[in-house]
């Protein structure tokens, strides 16, 4: 592995945009990774499982509902399961799993007949590993195989969510940089292979290593495999499969606030594709910045064939207007991209309205959900990307931080 440079960011208030930023990925300041690989359909009639949070300024409320369908209505949550708000939960083979930010337990749960979650027995503790705040993404890969990528205590913890048993921990030290933290974005399973986005900060010194980053496993026995790495731009957050066995490595926004509230000036937003086996090849980088024509980008989720969507940065507002580095991503400037990477197109979705920054995009059923945030009104709006063209499906207060297929 090539050790980059580290690179000095500007000002103090970087230090603390850092903690917001990178240290807090995944929680409450920019996108959360998606939890875990696409579920399996199960059985019985079609589910859906809506995750939302709702914050006040003195706390904040996860709640858990099912839905029949994703046709437009506004969501209700009187027959939600409420839930710890630092919780996560997706689904998996039928069955949806909750994991309690406060506790470390992760609990499993029934969906019955009429759409109502049933706690089923054991629940299972992660805190005898030391985990109790769940930072990063869990990885599915079998009904009795699944990963959790423990970056703050440099181990994978292999477990079994059929008999809810965990059943090893596997030493990663290669997650720690000296005195740098360490944050990850959402594990994506590329054939044989665990692709994990990594990056690295250091809040003191205000420095940040100037590559993207990934660490890949096996998806058999979750093994470190090697440490894919990029100089071509910084910051990785997301990943995204692209066939059997290639995926693509994005640097996108957190970079971006450095560059808008830092004197010193990065490589843009970019994308570089990998290979199952073989790694990044730097030939394949793509300037995100030039094929969008946004300044900066946030996270990206594949759509397939090349094809992701991103939130991309409105390039009608300038970014000397912007001085408050803690409201970068609440400020409702951005946009919805369609970009796709083979045909070296893009495709900003004017039709959509602006939104503050927001939790991932949902693919489901083979179509992306885009989440709008309404920072003024409190909500979030999702549109379903059918045939390129959004489509309103679910409003909810707060926000919506994932849609999930149970059954």
């Amino acid at each position: 592995m090539n050790e980059a440079t580290p690179r000095r960011a500007r000002r103090a208030t970087l230090g603390l945009l850092g903690l917001v930023l990178l240290a807090g990925c995944g929680e409450d300041a920019v996108a959360d990774p998606d939890l875990g690989m696409q579920p399996d359909a199960g059985t019985g009639d079609p589910a859906y499982l809506v995750v939302q949070r709702i914050r006040t300024p003195d706390s904040r409320t996860v709640f858990l509902s099912v839905l029949p369908d994703l046709a437009a209505r506004d969501l209700d949550t009187a027959s939600s399961l409420e839930v710890s708000g630092t919780s996560r939960a997706t689904a998996f083979g039928g069955k949806v799993f909750v994991f309690d930010g406060e506790s470390g337990i992760v609990t499993r749960y029934a969906v019955s007949d009429a759409g109502a979650l049933v706690e089923e027995s054991p629940s299972l503790s992660f805190a005898t590993f030391g985990i109790v705040r769940f930072r990063t993404t869990f990885a599915f890969v079998s009904p009795t195989r699944a990963y959790y990528l423990d970056l703050v205590g440099g181990q994978m913890i292999v477990w079994d969510p059929e008999a809810m048993a965990i059943l090893e921990s596997i030493p990663v030290p290669e997650t720690q940089r000296g005195e740098f933290n360490v944050v990850g974005g959402a594990i994506v399973q590329v054939g044989s292979e665990l692709v994990a986005p990594i990056s690295w900060d250091n809040l003191v010194t205000r420095e940040i290593v100037p590559s993207i980053n990934a660490l890949v496993f096996s998806a058999d026995t979750g093994q470190l495999l090697r440490v894919d790495e990029s100089a071509a731009c910084v910051v990785a957050a997301s990943v995204f499969a692209d066939g059997d066995d290639g995926y693509y490595l994005i640097g996108d926004s957190a970079s971006g606030s450095f560059d808008i509230f830092g004197d010193e000036e990065l490589p843009p937003p970019c994308a570089v594709r990998g290979q199952e086996g073989m790694g990044l090849d730097e030939r394949t980088a793509v300037d995100l910045r030039a094929l969008t024509g946004a300044p900066h980008i946030s996270d990206a989720v594949g759509l397939g064939g090349g094809r992701f969507v991103t939130q991309a940065y409105d390039s009608e507002v300038d970014p000397d207007t912007l001085t408050d580095p803690f409201s970068y991503f609440d400020l409702e400037i951005w946009r919805f991209a369609v970009v796709d990477l083979d045909a070296e197109t893009s495709e900003i979705l004017d039709a959509l309205p602006l939104s503050g920054i927001a939790f991932d995009p949902s693919i489901v059923d083979g179509e992306a959900l885009l989440p709008v945030v309404d920072e003024g009104a409190g909500q979030t709006t999702l549109y379903r990307l059918t045939d390129a063209v959004p489509v309103e499906s679910i409003t909810a207060t707060g926000d919506i931080q994932r849609v999930v297929r149970v059954r």
